[in-house]
């Protein structure tokens, strides 16, 4: 008779365990998935690099221009050689990192760029050989976020 109750108490805990994972996996996981293509207003269909942002946009780097993604619509940033507050380049965006500052840093073929989401504009951030506070190269192909600072 023990060992019958000691099967019922195993068998209730497993049942429970199931349930317990069953309902979290219901309210707290997303069980949905969007898939973004051109057709849904994605610049390009090469995606080089992908960042959530502390706002909960989900950026997209592709070999043709910054990509941000709402949850309903994609918007496009392009470069625009009349605007200094435009992302430095529209092609081969390669790395994308958001930092705990809450910055979003985005590397590019033409230099380093921070977005300012209170402008919806950019900072660049270029590079130049004879400043040796500068970056390090042109082309950022990726980032690294430590405690102190962003390697590149």
């Amino acid at each position: 008779m023990t060992k019958l109750t000691n099967q019922n108490i195993l068998v209730k805990r497993v049942l429970l365990t199931i349930i317990l994972n069953c309902f979290f996996l219901l309210f707290f996981a997303q069980l949905s998935f969007d898939h973004l293509s051109v057709t849904n207003g994605l610049s390009q269909s090469t995606v080089l690099s992908i960042c959530k942002d502390s706002r909960g946009y989900l950026w997209f780097g592709t070999r043709d221009c910054l990509n941000r993604y709402d949850g309903r619509r994609v918007k496009i940033y392009r470069t625009n050689p009349d605007d200094p507050s435009s992302i430095s380049s529209e092609d081969y965006i390669y790395a994308l990192l958001s930092d705990k500052k809450q910055n979003l840093w985005i590397g590019t073929q033409s230099g380093l760029n921070r977005y300012i989401p209170e402008q919806d504009a950019f900072e660049r951030i270029p590079f130049d050989p004879k400043n040796p506070n500068s970056i390090s190269d042109k082309i950022i192909l990726s980032m690294l976020a430590d405690r102190n600072e962003i390697r590149f």
